[in-house]
């Protein structure tokens, strides 16, 4: 169950449900684009896709969901999204999710874990 709350926004609900990983990063996505200090925010995508009878591969597996940068300062964020409980259902992945947690706050933007839109929230505000 996660309960929903677009409250930074003025906007508000709350909607007990079970979702999939991919529904609540869309629910995070839609509320940091409504965030007033978020200039924009992007999902990345992670595959192989043909192109013109070739494979190639689509971003790192290492890379978090969710990146975007914030305004007026220009700070970037990278945000992995989990479902509550599900952080380290695989181990090494989570591993690597980490380290370029790690990376990204090294250098300077904010970067971290998100079961939620108000943890999102805090990532994204963090100094």
């Amino acid at each position: 169950m996660i309960a929903l709350k677009l409250h930074k926004q003025g906007y508000h609900t709350t909607r007990e449900t079970s979702m999939t990983e991919t529904e609540l990063q869309g629910n995070i996505m839609e509320a940091l684009n409504r965030h007033r200090l978020v200039l924009f925010c992007r999902n990345n995508t992670v595959g192989t896709a043909k192109v013109k009878g070739r494979y190639i591969t689509i971003g790192k597996k290492s890379d978090c969901d969710i990146y975007g940068m914030m305004k007026p300062s220009g700070r970037y964020f990278e945000i992995e999204v989990k479902l509550p409980g599900e952080e380290k259902k695989n181990p090494e992945r989570y591993k690597q999710q980490a380290q370029r947690i790690v990376d990204v706050r090294n250098g300077g933007g904010a970067a971290g874990f998100a079961t939620s839109i108000e943890q999102a929230y805090d990532i994204i505000m963090e100094q």
